[in-house]
């Protein structure tokens, strides 16, 4: 096993958004102490999306356009893989607008792995439940309830063999590897806030998620990377469930 310290300087973060002004502030002020440079991919956002980035971020905010259209046609890992490409720092480390980065206590983040596993580390990720918080200050959220904790990779260093698959449920893999079963874990601790979300729009997520299990199912071209739990037992034993839904969103959206 080796150790890889990477110094928060070298990092730079990705999100991608699309009207994500309820935590959005949030998540940005957890991450501006520790992290000069984010690099956000938006879909068209209309709320205070945009407005919230600038306000926090300044010029130090890159943004990148691309329609939500697109991620319908190409999926969630083509996303995380354009926005990378415009980071610039030898790290990255993707954050969703509703996780707030627990508060470090160290300007480095440090992991052990195998030699040939470096280029990667995961994140602990605690999913909350429960009542609305009266804060989301750091010791509050530690207190509550989770429904559970697990690891995801997160925390990549950019090189051609490092890079996002699967259009649905996206991970990183490093070459013909997925990463998830060779990296080791970081010290960086998320706090997930979704089930915090309205009911409406917590129903609008899926609804959506139904679609995309659903283009999925019909297109096995793009089952390739995607864990076959999903392909071989998630979705065909909910396929009457989902398709019904997914017709709702098609609908709504007129696609």
């Amino acid at each position: 096993m080796v150790r890889t310290t990477v110094n928060l300087g070298e990092i730079d973060v990705c999100l991608i958004v699309f009207n994500e002004e309820l935590f959005l502030e949030k998540c940005l002020l957890r991450l501006a102490p520790y992290f000069q440079r984010i690099y956000v991919l938006d879909m068209g956002s209309t709320d205070r999306t945009i407005d919230i980035i600038r306000d926090i971020y300044g010029d130090r905010a890159e943004i990148v356009v691309q329609p939500r259209s697109d991620l319908f046609e190409n999926g969630f890992a083509h996303a995380r893989n354009r926005v990378t490409q415009a980071a610039t720092r030898s790290w990255v480390l993707h954050i969703d607008a509703d996780e707030l980065l627990a508060p470090l206590d160290a300007d480095v983040i440090s992991f052990e792995s195998a030699p040939d596993a470096a280029a990667a580390a995961k994140i602990l990720r605690h999913n909350l439940i429960g009542e609305i918080p009266a804060d989301y200050e750091p010791e509050t959220l530690r207190g509550m309830a989770k429904s559970s904790t697990e690891h995801q990779v997160r925390l990549f260093k950019k090189q051609p063999d490092v890079r996002w698959e699967s259009f649905l449920h996206e991970e990183i893999w490093i070459g013909d590897r997925r990463a998830h079963e060779i990296v080791g874990a970081s010290n960086l601790v998320v706090d997930h806030l979704s089930v915090f979300r309205p009911h409406a729009d917590r129903d609008e997520k899926e609804l959506f998620y139904a679609w995309i299990l659903m283009r999925v199912h019909d297109n096995p071209d793009l089952q390739r990377y995607m864990r076959e739990f999903y392909t071989q037992e998630y979705i065909p034993h909910n396929l009457e469930r989902f398709r019904a839904m997914a017709k709702i969103f098609a609908e709504k959206k007129g696609i």
